[in-house]
């Protein structure tokens, strides 16, 4: 079967954040300054597949990552997308999300190793293994103020969006989770979007 990656959206939560001008995430456009209203929620990329994504060391990658002076760290571009559509699959909002680096956070599959194998120093997700993006960290959200008002939606989610790390099959590479927001409380709900 080879590498074959699949999202996985949990932990939802709404907050009230308050960012400055110069807040990491103001700089990399994640948000603007001032109180926000976020939909916040954990990405997980699971390899589900019977061989292990490897990545190395993303000093020698420079086509897959690049390097955030302000982070220390190195960013690989285009991996994750995510938007909010209303009920009948209209996006109501892009989401933003800068992903850090790839490794073995959390073991899924019954077939997983035991122990970790990847780290941010040497990339990639072995097989049974997930990456995860925990509800927390800075930019893993969607900003939705006034712009979502109480209602039903469509979170649609996306791994290796950009097809840049080779896998077997893509086409499992994005899941829809319905989410009913009223205020302050998310709540997951069945939901079918709309093709048009």
């Amino acid at each position: 079967m080879g590498v074959n990656l699949v999202t996985r959206v949990r932990k939802f939560t709404i907050t009230h954040e308050e960012f400055s001008k110069d807040d990491h995430q103001v700089e990399h456009e994640c948000v603007t300054p001032g109180v926000h209203k976020l939909l916040r929620f954990e990405f997980l990329s699971h390899n589900i597949g019977d061989k292990d994504l490897e990545i190395g060391d993303p000093k020698k990658r420079p086509d897959l990552f690049e390097f955030d002076p302000s982070h220390d760290h190195y960013h690989l571009v285009g991996f994750i997308e995510y938007s909010l559509k209303n009920s009948s699959g209209s996006q109501v909002i892009p989401g933003k999300k800068q992903s850090f680096c790839l490794e073995d956070t959390e073991p899924l599959s019954p077939w997983a190793k035991k122990e970790p194998h990847f780290t941010c120093a040497n990339q990639g997700i072995s097989s049974g293994w997930a990456d995860v993006y925990p509800y927390y960290i800075p930019c893993q959200y969607v900003v939705i103020d006034d712009k979502v008002p109480n209602g039903d939606y469509v979170l649609s989610a996306t791994c290796n969006a950009k097809k840049a790390l080779e896998e077997d099959n893509f086409t499992d590479n994005t899941t829809t989770v319905g989410l009913r927001i009223n205020g302050d409380t998310v709540t997951v709900i069945s939901h079918e979007v709309s093709t048009k």
